[in-house]
């Protein structure tokens, strides 16, 4: 069973889910892509400051191997001539690299010609010299100074300047003497110049840029330049009383001095192991619980020692921070307004589906046409309505109508399914208004309604309200400036009489309702058990009906139609007859219904016109005295069987004059699509043919039509004869018809005159013609033509063999 308050909390739930899982997703995508963003970007930073230390190592070395190399070294001769040149030379050279590196701290000049005693050194561009100290002699720069061959620049780890007691770095090359004198080819001594750390800091990046800080270790991780200046103070302090040490103490402080590790720079214990592993690198770590980016490069600085440059960046959380909130609050707003949409969505799918059972429980318990229950529905009502019968033990009755229209099918064939959906509704809507509210009224199905009618005190309820139903269908409908007339046959069951259940009831009543129609139509009868063998004879006719034709068992008679007062002979009309091996003779009334609504009326209709023509052409041919002969054209067939078209070729085909055939048409058809009634009734009467009404007066005394309609005969229906002795209604309708017939120029013939009393009245009220049994039944070809020969009318069997 459908719950839709679990089905919308399960669905508002699954919405969510799918709503939270690709935002998280999307949010921490956007959060790796931001970081792997920041990461590209600060490698790249980083890239910067490596080119530059390493172009800055670089020129540093150029401008050694440039001074180491200048032809200038080599112009001297004597002891004290090179003094001199060496003395004007060196304070050059100091100029030279102030210009090249502006931190540079001194630049000296180391001569081993003499043991290597004697040193230069030029600072802030005053000559001076003096020897090596002992200690000075021990410093592992000096020691691998002169050990260094021609070509080489040595780089040292960086130390504190006997001289300008800074942190620095010095580099050296050794001076080979190319040309003449007595040193020709030999290392005379070795040029040094010093830089102090803090040049390498500034040109990093510029100190008061605090997005970042740059750095430079060595090959143990010690940390030996920084733009930060929290570690270049750091820096400065270990050396900040150096200046005032004296030689000694200067020498046992150079041995105690130690620089800051990368650990202390970043905080991170594991760094330093991950950076002496790679040579290139980012990674993000944590520091005083925050996040910072690093980057660092391995930059070779000499053949023994790498430099490793870098820089740490903390995360960003300000920025990133703003765009997660920007995702955050875009996000926000989209799993609110998909929340929304969803609810929305999700209200509009239950509305819809909701409203899907509706439209199912209404498809499958109302007619979609008129809106009544169906068949369905209507049978579960009156189950429903017996069982509680039933449990309240009572005696109460109830009774099962079933209502088929009469001569729908013309309509709806003829007019188009819109104009017989139309006229359909209107007999819903009327039959819902004349029964009473408790009521229940549905549609079986095509043009088959039926009726619950329940609280029955008696049967005199049910006959009023079959009476009543017959009533309001037969006033004329009004459709698209088109007046329609129909008329109902009702079948009805009573309950419990008639049926424990529903299915027997409705069947029952279905049975009932076929017998009112062979009774007339517009007409309703009560079920009764006799009934029961009614639908297996008329499946039975069915079926035999269509090889009727072929088998030759249709037959057709002709009933002579009487002047008056002359008693002549004036017209015949032709009647079919069916006659079965099996089943014996079969009444009109009981096929000619039956092949209407299977559609066989056409070709039925078409070969009696064909026999009945030839037959009339034939007495013609005879020498018989012309007779106009009468056929019976169904509303069928005039709608339905191009009506114009078939006359006008059997006339054609048997020779027959047009003048010599009446077509004999109902009332109903008359009023039904009068525009083409009258164009097809204008082509007959150019042919010469005569047009009839037959059974005038019945169904709905209305005149007017006449009016409208080029009509020769005016046929009296037998029921207006039939009491025309016995009641004086039916003396002044007859009279009336005939005079008003008369005036509309119309013959007047009445039907159905079996006795002496009634052709002296109707001779007295004027009728032209007389048919019926008082003159002659119909009968067979043979004795339709001795009575035409003779002009006598054999009321007996023994008047016909003497014929």
């Amino acid at each position: 069973m459908f719950n839709e308050k679990t089905s919308k909390r399960r669905l508002m739930l699954l919405s969510v889910v799918i709503c939270i899982v690709p935002v998280l997703i999307l949010y921490f995508i956007n959060e790796k892509k931001f970081e792997e963003l920041s990461l590209a970007e600060l490698e790249t930073e980083n890239n910067q400051v490596a080119n530059l230390v390493d172009k800055e190592l670089a020129k540093m070395r150029q401008t050694v191997l440039l001074l180491a190399n200048n032809p200038a070294w080599e112009k001297y001769y004597t002891e004290p001539e090179r003094k001199e040149y060496w003395r004007e030379q060196q304070v050059k050279a100091f100029q030279y690299v102030k210009e090249q590196i502006p931190e540079t701290d001194e630049a000296c000049f180391l001569d081993d010609t003499h043991n290597g005693e004697e040193v230069v050194r030029v600072d802030e561009e005053i000559a001076h010299s003096h020897d090596l100290s002992p200690s000075e002699k021990q410093q592992p720069f000096y020691q691998a100074a002169m050990a260094v061959n021609r070509g080489e620049v040595y780089q040292s780890m960086p130390y504190v300047s006997a001289d300008s007691r800074r942190w620095v770095f010095g580099n050296v090359t050794p001076l080979v003497i190319q040309e003449n004198g007595p040193y020709k080819g030999k290392k005379v001594g070795l040029i040094h110049y010093e830089v102090n750390l803090s040049y390498l800091s500034n040109e990093l990046i510029d100190s008061d840029n605090n997005e970042f800080e740059a750095f430079v270790i060595n090959n143990n991780g010690d940390l030996i330049a920084s733009s930060t200046q929290e570690k270049k103070d750091s820096i400065a302090a270990t050396v900040e009383n150096a200046a005032n040490l004296s030689e000694e103490e200067f020498g046992e402080f150079q041995g105690e001095v130690t620089l800051p590790h990368v650990n202390e720079l970043t905080g991170n214990t594991e760094l330093w192991d991950q950076i002496s592993q790679t040579i290139k690198g980012t990674h993000v770590i944590q520091k005083d619980g925050k996040d910072y980016f690093v980057a660092y490069e391995n930059v070779k600085f000499s053949d023994d020692m790498d430099w490793v440059v870098g820089l740490i960046k903390p995360v960003p959380r300000n920025a990133f921070l703003s765009f997660s909130n920007v995702v955050m609050y875009v996000t926000f707003l989209i799993l609110l307004l998909f929340i929304v949409g969803a609810w929305g969505i999700i209200n509009k799918i239950f509305n819809e589906i909701n409203g899907y059972q509706k439209d199912l429980t209404k498809q499958a318990h109302y007619d979609a046409l008129t809106e009544l229950p169906n068949r369905v529905l209507f049978q579960k009502k009156v189950d429903h309505l017996i069982d509680s019968i039933k449990n309240e033990k009572n005696q109460q009755a109830f009774a099962v109508l079933f209502i088929d229209l009469d001569r729908f099918k013309i309509i709806n064939d003829t007019m188009g399914h819109s104009t017989g959906d139309s006229l359909l509704k209107e007999v819903a809507s009327r039959l819902t208004n004349c029964v009473p509210e408790t009521t229940i009224v549905s549609r079986f199905g095509g043009d088959e309604f039926t009726v619950l009618l329940s609280n029955i005190k008696n049967k005199v309820v049910v006959h009023d309200m079959a009476k009543e139903i017959n009533e309001t269908i037969l006033q004329p409908f009004f459709l698209k400036n088109n007046e329609y007339y129909i008329s109902t046959s009702i079948g009805i069951s009573m309950y419990p009489i008639d049926g424990s259940n529903s299915e027997l009831l409705i069947k029952n009543a279905d049975i009932a309702m076929y017998k009112a129609k062979e009774s007339g139509k517009s007409n309703y009868v009560f079920y009764q058990n006799e009934f029961n063998h009614q639908p297996v004879r008329r499946l039975q006719l069915e079926n035999n009906i269509r090889k009727a034709l072929e088998l030759e068992e249709f037959q057709v008679y002709y009933q002579p139609k009487i002047k008056m007062p002359s008693e002549e002979i004036g017209g015949m009309e032709a009647l079919i007859r069916w006659f079965h091996p099996e089943l014996g003779t079969i009444s009109p009334s009981e096929f000619i219904p039956l092949a209407e609504e299977t559609g066989l009326i056409n070709p039925i209709g078409k070969w009696v016109l064909r026999q009945a023509c030839m037959q009339n052409k034939k007495w013609q041919d005879e020498g018989l005295p012309p007779v106009v002969m009468a056929i019976n054209i169904s509303a069928y067939q005039f709608h339905y069987g191009s009506l114009v078209q078939t006359v006008t070729e059997i006339l054609k085909e048997t020779g027959l004059e047009g003048k010599w055939l009446e077509l004999e048409l109902t009332e109903s058809l008359l009023i039904n699509n009068e525009e083409y009634v009258l164009k097809s009734i204008e082509n007959l009467k150019k042919l010469g043919i005569k047009v009839s009404i037959d059974d005038f007066g019945t169904g709905y005394s209305s005149l007017s039509y006449l009016k409208r309609f080029p009509i020769d005969t005016i046929k009296i229906d037998r029921s207006f004869i039939k009491d025309i002795l016995e009641k004086k209604e039916m003396k002044s309708i007859t009279r009336a018809i005939i005079t008003m017939g008369h005036g509309l120029g119309c013959q007047l013939v009445a039907e159905g005159v079996e006795t002496e009393e009634q052709k002296e009245l109707l001779t007295t009220y004027g009728v032209d013609q007389i048919q019926g049994y008082y003159y002659s039944a119909a009968v067979s070809k043979e004795h339709a033509t001795a009575m035409i020969r003779n002009n006598r009318f054999f009321q007996l069997e023994d008047k016909i063999k003497r014929a």
